[in-house]
């Protein structure tokens, strides 16, 4: 039974429902130093370049270095762990009467993949991987500022459902889920979390959440 007026339940990814943290392992197989790695962060995280400006400089990095195509690429971003208890809390939303929603600043191959598996129909991912003929990265298109684009993917699933965003309950952990957070008012995130302050609960593993929907 749906509790809080909740109808739908967006879940996160990386360090959500999977253990990974998928940008890091796939700048480590694509050959980008982790110098290079946390340089480009900083630059972000400063304000000195965009999230599609960043996007697009890994995308040179990637394709210089020679190991951007579609095998390895897939290789590393599916090589993955559930959280304890995610595949059970999905299917106990969804038996509840929940609709469920995942929505990343991951990339589209990951999400699609976790999406099928998980039986998650509305799924949305920040980073669209292109690839040419030959298998190798053409291009990385990214929506907008991976924090709006999450907030705008949920406007879209809203709007799908006719519900208003703030019947939605979001379960995140980083900074790019402090939009929907304070958009819906019912963040859900863990303990351990940096953005815990903002959150509407904190959880200590996903199985919490059957105590708070």
């Amino acid at each position: 039974m749906k509790k809080h007026g909740i109808e739908l339940v967006c879940f996160d990814l990386n360090k959500t429902l999977i253990k990974e943290t998928t940008w890091d392992n796939l700048n480590v197989a694509l050959g980008v130093s982790l110098a290079e790695d946390q340089f480009y962060l900083n630059q972000y995280h400063e304000g000195k370049i965009s999230y599609i400006e960043w996007a697009k400089t890994l995308l040179d990095i990637y394709r210089q270095r020679g190991k951007a195509n579609l095998k390895t690429i897939t290789d590393t971003v599916l090589k993955y762990n559930y959280k304890k208890g995610a595949q059970e809390i999905v299917e106990y939303l969804k038996a509840e009467g929940y609709e469920i929603a995942l929505i990343s600043g991951s990339i589209d191959i990951l999400v699609d993949h976790v999406a099928q598996e998980l039986k998650i129909e509305m799924a949305e991912a920040n980073n669209i991987f292109v690839f040419d003929e030959n298998d190798n990265l053409k291009d990385i298109v990214a929506y907008d500022e991976d924090d709006l684009a999450k907030l705008r993917h949920l406007e879209s699933f809203c709007r799908r459902l006719g519900i208003a965003i703030t019947q939605c309950a979001c379960v995140g952990d980083g900074d790019n889920d402090i939009k929907l957070f304070d958009k819906t008012k019912r963040g859900i995130t863990f303990e351990n979390s940096l953005i815990r302050h903002k959150a509407w609960k904190t959880i200590k593993e996903l199985a919490d959440i059957k105590q708070i929907l």
